[in-house]
Order: C-alpha cells, then structure tokens, then sequence
C-alpha cells in the first residue's frame, strides 16, 4: 500500500486472533481486490503467500509484508507451489483481458491443488453476473444461475461448479463470493474507465441516469473475504456482497464528474432503441478511443506492455494519453450501447444472508464517493 491509499482504505475490522500467523495463499493477489486483501490480512497478522507474474508486480505485494513467488498460475506447477501448506486459499485470480480458456484454467489448477494439498478452506470470488435474472431481476442466492448469458456470465458460472465440484469430492469448505458492481480506487472497470471516459468529454445514461445501481465500495468487499473465511461453516456458502443501499448510476457517475471533470448527459437516443451490439474496429474507436484495450488485435501488446512496464507505469501512460486527447476532441460514451440492460436497470438484490452470517456492509454511497473523489483527484489531476 502507497501513504496515498492510506487515505481512501476504511478497515472497519478489529483484529481477530483467529488470524495470527494463518498460513494464507492468495491467488490473483495483484488484482484491484487481491491488493487489497493482501494487505488487510496482513494487518490482520496472517501469514500470506501469494504468486506474481512479473517481479515489477511482486515489488509492490512484498513491500505489504507477502511472500512473493513469481510465476504463471496457468502452469499447475505454480498453482502447487502456491496452495502448498495453507490452511486457508483465496481465489481472486481473473484476468477481464485474458481468454476464457486461461481463466478456466487457472480455477481448475487452484481448486485442484486444495485437493492435493487438503486445503480447509477456500474463498472464491464470483459475480453477482451469474445469476440468469441480473441485473433486472430481484435476486438472491437461491435465484436461477444456470441459463444461458454472456460469456462472462458462463465462465464463472462454470468456474463456482469446478469448485464446488473438488470440494465435495475432496471434503475442503467453499465459500463463494459473489460482487455487485464494485467501485472505488483502482478499480478498472467501474471507477477508472468511467473518470477516464469522463475526461474525454462526457457519458450519456438512458433514464436520465435513474437506473439503478447495485454498488459497492472496494473495503465492504474485502470486508466481506475476511469475514467469510474467519466465519465459514462446514460445507460449501454462497453470498451476495452488495453495498448498504442501492444507488443511481447517475449519482455515482457524477460524484466522479464532479472530481475529474466532464459532464453526465441523458442519452438523447430513445431507450431501449440504443444501440446494443458493440461496435468494432474503426467505427468503435472513433465513438470510444478507450476501447483499444478491449479490441483482441491489441490484447497481447497491451499484455506485453503491461508485463514490461508494470501496471502502474501503464496507468501513467494511459493518463498522459487522456489530457492529451481531451484537448482535441469532445468524445460522448454512451455505455448504454454495450450494456443496455444494467445502465437502465431497476432490478435489486438481497444481502440478508450477508448481514445475518458475515456482517453488513458498513459504506454508504456518500463516504464511498468522498474516498473515491480523492484518489480520482491524486491519480487523474486536471
């Protein structure tokens, strides 16, 4: 953790003996939660174990206090070498970039190795994205998960069955997490992507910003990792993690406007008559320049890059590129067009599981945004 982060982490956990000296193997610890987690175990006085595909990204975890091992959890080998004597494993590892045959991969070789190495217990991080229903249903974990959906939604639909499936057949617990839409510092997809799009201009939201969304704040998530595992049963859990109460897209997404800059509009296309389908090559470019790391010609560069830079180097790169076309051009994202459903939803989900065996989420919109507005600050200066 940077003196930076110190500002916007919120632990609101007191320290438990149950963590002293834990032997803890963290899969995917260099990820926007797995940092995190990392750390707060740490704090915590646990014992924690974790492996890093660069040394550049391991410098950062041994800094908090990890045993770093560099290597590639798509090879069994390293997968073995992490597990090797834990008594607790948590899976975090997911790559948004990679294919959906390494992130299957990479699932089988952690839940595998728990088995050989009679693992107690494992904590696995989902999505709320499973269920057949979101995000316009009003779900909880006995809905429907197994129709069929997007290829994200499969994946780690199929990733929970593999690991249910070696902890019946090899007797070690599970608990499965399953996130709503997680925001907060260093979050790729739901924090910088949308203030990154911000600064090009301005974002679009059908319903004058008035669908819901089931947020929640990065330290309520990792709450809810250490909580679960410190609280687990016999057996295999599955839980919800969402924030207190559920909130406008158009609230949060102004909370980041009014720290980055740019504007929140209403989509002045009819909805539900946006379009739907992505966009490819030139045309998407031209509508969206942020969606260069989503195009496969440019996903093994970027890769590259990543592992030659290290994440952070990348990120100020990118943010020196932003400043530079926010000064050309005056770019409208209208993120309604690659997901018309969640910017318009009305759909909720219930977390009384959560609160009555883990505990409630304790950050409310408010202090989120408060946290978040600084780092978009520190990171994104105007």
């Amino acid at each position: 953790m940077t003196d930076h982060d110190k500002i916007w982490e919120v632990d609101h956990l007191p320290l438990d003996p149950f963590w002293h000296r834990r032997k803890v193997a963290i899969a995917g610890a260099g990820g926007f939660l797995g940092a995190r987690l990392t750390g707060k175990l740490i704090r915590q006085g646990a014992d924690v174990r974790v492996v890093a595909r660069s040394t550049n990204g391991g410098e950062r975890l041994a800094s908090m206090g990890a045993s770093v091992r560099v290597g590639d959890l798509r090879d069994p080998t390293a997968a073995l070498a992490l597990v090797a004597g834990a008594d607790i494993v948590f899976n975090l590892a997911y790559d948004i970039r990679g294919s959906r045959e390494d992130n299957r991969r990479i699932a089988h070789y952690v839940a595998s190795s728990c088995a050989a190495e009679k693992v107690r217990l494992i904590v696995h991080a989902s999505s709320i994205a499973v269920y057949d229903e979101w995000p316009d249903g009003t779900l909880d974990e006995n809905s429907p998960s197994d129709g069929r959906g997007s290829d994200y939604k499969s994946v780690k639909r199929e990733i929970e069955l593999e690991i249910y499936k070696y902890a019946n057949a090899s007797d070690f617990d599970a608990v499965i997490l399953q996130p709503t839409i997680v925001y907060g510092p260093h979050s790729t997809l739901w924090t910088d992507g949308l203030v990154e799009r911000l600064r090009l201009g301005a974002i679009a939201l059908p319903d004058s910003g008035q669908g819901i969304c089931n947020g929640v704040y990065v330290d309520d998530v990792v709450d809810a990792f250490v909580g679960s595992a410190a609280k687990a049963r016999k057996g295999r859990q599955t839980y919800i993690v969402s924030g207190p109460q559920p909130f406008s897209w158009g609230e949060l997404i102004q909370g980041y406007a009014d720290a980055a800059g740019g504007r929140v509009v209403r989509d002045t296309q009819p909805f539900p008559q946006v379009e739907v389908a992505p966009r490819t090559g030139i045309r998407r470019l031209i509508g969206d320049p942020m969606a260069i790391a989503t195009l496969p010609p440019f996903r093994p560069l970027l890769g590259f890059v990543r592992s030659r830079l290290g994440q952070d180097r990348l990120d100020a790169v990118r943010t020196g590129m932003l400043s530079v076309i926010g000064k050309v051009h005056d770019f409208t994202y209208r993120p309604a067009a690659q997901d018309s459903g969640l910017f318009a939803s009305k759909g909720t989900c219930s977390i009384a599981r959560l609160n009555a065996e883990i505990g409630p989420p304790q950050i409310e919109l408010a202090e989120g945004l408060r946290m978040t507005q600084a780092y978009i600050r520190w990171r994104y200066p105007r």
